[in-house]
């Protein structure tokens, strides 16, 4: 049976009931043991659904699984592969083992900033770090840069904990002082601010500090077990009455800042670095500096101020070295004390109270001068 015009066969149906269409079908309606069209066009089949060839270049849909079968997506219950696999420019799953082709890359080198505060990108500083640190870091020439700018307005009211991830390219900035008003804790467990630990690395801090919460703090930066802060130059910490340190490094950590900022903690405490390193040259400290437990502290061309009537200015103690090169201090104790075999250098400095006569080897340490 068949139906044909100038142009040829339109329509047939062979001996063996093949039917042979040429021009549009429009479905109103039809329905058989194994394949429905409604009146909307929707197919459904009771077998196996392919668009294609027979071995390749399909869709297909067998009732439970979906599969694809083309040159750039590959796929179906058991791997996945986007991309071009001859080129080397893919992306496979297969086995539960992802693997990148050698010329494919993950993530751009394209220099990225966000915005934190009222109106930006994100609502808070986590949240910015949780979604840069989803960035794969690539390099070029001149360097890659990420950064996360705090908007006007914006007040922190949480605590930064940075656990065994490098976050160092990455920078925070902001145009004026950060205020920073922590809820309260109860007695006995102090907080610190800004934290990183188990090897962490924090991301460069380039903006002044204020902490303005009525609740002391531990510290305002705290690095612990192998980690590292930066901070950049140019900048105010203030912890007055709050904190009892504004910069505490312990366990094999390392702290390092520009030159030009204020350590400001009311003339109290501003330094504990245990067993760790931290280098501050050319700042101002409000606050005793305290060394210990084999740390290193360089603090040369410092200006160092406290009011502390039982600790020095300096201390240094337990194998420690302050390297204090050109400082001024003024303490309302000793300027600098050393205690079981501390080591102070103060070269290019006069003037200065100590516990223990200068250049001279003693039990309780030695001060170079």
């Amino acid at each position: 049976m068949w139906s044909f015009n100038a142009a040829g066969v339109t329509f047939a149906i062979d001996e063996l009931g093949n039917p042979f269409f040429k021009g549009t079908i429009v479905a109103s309606g039809f329905a058989n043991d194994e394949l429905t069209i409604d009146s909307d066009g929707n197919v459904e089949s009771t077998g196996t659904f392919r668009f294609g060839g027979v071995s390749d270049n399909f869709v297909e849909f067998n009732g439970t699984d979906l599969i694809a079968a083309t040159p750039f997506l590959d796929f179906d219950a058991d791997s996945v592969t986007l991309g071009n696999k001859e080129s080397g420019q893919f992306l496979e799953f297969s086995g539960g083992v992802l693997q990148l082709g050698p010329k494919a890359n993950i993530g751009s080198n394209d220099n990225i900033t966000v915005t934190v505060g009222s109106g930006g990108d994100y609502a808070t500083i986590n949240f910015a770090l949780e979604a840069l640190s989803r960035t794969v870091p690539a390099y070029k020439n001149g360097g890659f840069t990420a950064k996360i700018e705090i908007l006007a307005g914006y007040e922190e009211t949480e605590n930064i904990e940075i656990v065994g991830i490098d976050l160092s390219w990455i920078e925070i900035f902001k145009s004026s002082s950060l205020d920073v008003s922590l809820p309260f804790y109860s007695l006995g467990s102090l907080k610190n601010w800004f934290s990183v630990s188990l090897g962490a690395r924090s991301p460069l801090i380039n903006f002044s500090v204020a902490i303005v919460s009525t609740d002391d703090l531990d510290s305002m930066f705290y690095a612990n077990e192998g980690s590292s802060i930066k901070i950049g130059a140019g900048h105010t910490y203030d912890g007055t009455g709050v904190c009892n340190w504004i910069l505490k490094a312990e366990n094999g950590s390392q702290i390092i800042c520009g030159q030009s900022n204020t350590f400001d903690n009311d003339d109290t405490f501003a330094l504990s670095i245990t067993d760790s390193q931290a280098f501050l040259p050319v700042n101002t400290i409000r606050g005793t500096v305290g060394a210990t437990e084999n740390a290193t502290v360089n603090i040369r061309s410092c200006d160092i101020t406290t009011t502390n009537a039982v600790v020095a200015g300096i201390s240094s103690s337990m194998g420690s070295i302050v390297q204090a090169t050109g400082v001024s201090v003024t303490a309302t104790a000793n300027d600098v004390d050393v205690f079981f075999g501390g080591t102070v250098v103060l070269d290019r400095n006069s003037g200065l109270s100590t516990n223990v006569a200068v250049n001279a080897i003693l039990y309780e340490g030695i001060i170079f001068g």
